[in-house]
């Protein structure tokens, strides 16, 4: 166990220093300078990379379905109920108390149809 240990301390005072080194020289002075081109001419091709734009379905109920979940507030509504589905299952106790547990049941079923409607 000791020697674990020191060579897993061993290991980690080398990476930090590492580290360290890296963050002083910015990160690619380690490199060459045809690797530093390299470097540089990606950060170029992903800074010009194109944004592509979703649009709506061309059938009336699609597109009502589409603006709903771009809407804000459904992802609201969503986030809430995994917040509260999170809750309720927590809720489950030892020895179950017949009543609670059918609740809890019943609500989970609720929100298992919320998340599959989603």
């Amino acid at each position: 166990m000791g020697n674990m240990f020191i060579l897993n301390l061993f290991v980690g005072v080398i990476i930090d220093n590492f580290n360290m080194i890296k963050e002083e020289l910015g990160g690619i002075k380690l490199l060459s300078a045809e690797q530093r081109t390299w470097v540089e001419i990606q950060k170029l091709f992903l800074k010009n990379t194109p944004e592509y734009l979703l649009k709506p379905p061309e059938d009336q109920f699609r597109n009502l379905l589409w603006r709903v979940s771009k809407n804000s507030v459904f992802d609201s509504f969503i986030t809430l109920c995994i917040l509260v589905n999170t809750l309720v299952m927590a809720l489950k106790m030892f020895p179950p108390d017949p009543e609670t547990d059918l609740i809890l049941d019943q609500a989970n079923f609720v929100f298992a149809m919320i998340f599959n409607a989603e």
